[in-house]
């Protein structure tokens, strides 16, 4: 009987260690498709989303958005629909510790526009077509905090997403 008890308690101690292991660990944040989309227009421009949030703080209304993430994928910010063409000014924070982040505007004819790339402070003059057009923001295992409003625009409809 001793000499079960030799073989049988390491066992339960290698068992007891990997499910603490198991079940005290999160699995690895795995969002590879996510971290594909930030060079790809061509999923950009898609009417879908497609992100992974480990943290996202803040929200999004109509005249701006004031958030704190860590993300991979492309998020819709604003759906914004112009009745003739119109200009739009974008005022931008952005303050990116980690990865590649991007704020891009998709025009009706599905064009990417960067406004923005990484860390950057400062405004944008936006000129818009007719239609509607869409701001997401882009990340690549990214981290930071970002603050986007408008300014001085006419003739367009604003709606956020969130």
């Amino acid at each position: 009987m001793n000499q079960k008890l030799k073989f049988i308690l390491p066992a339960l101690v290698v068992l007891a260690i990997m499910a603490l292991a198991i079940f005290n660990f999160p699995a690895p944040f795995d969002n590879s498709k996510q971290r594909a989309i930030y060079d790809d227009n061509s999923k950009i421009v898609e009417a879908f989303d497609s992100y992974s949030f480990q943290r996202r703080l803040g929200g999004n209304t109509e005249e701006e958005t004031n958030i704190t993430f860590n993300f991979s994928g492309m998020e819709t910010l604003w759906d914004i629909t112009a009745s003739q063409e119109s200009t739009i000014q974008i005022l931008f924070d952005a303050k990116i510790s980690k990865g590649r982040f991007k704020v891009v505007l998709i025009s009706p004819d599905m064009e990417v526009i960067n406004i923005l790339e990484n860390t950057q402070n400062g405004a944008m003059e936006l000129k818009l077509s007719e239609g509607a057009s869409r701001i997401k923001i882009v990340g690549d295992n990214t981290r930071g905090d970002l603050h986007l409003s408008f300014a001085n625009y006419e003739d367009v409809i604003i709606e956020s997403r969130k």
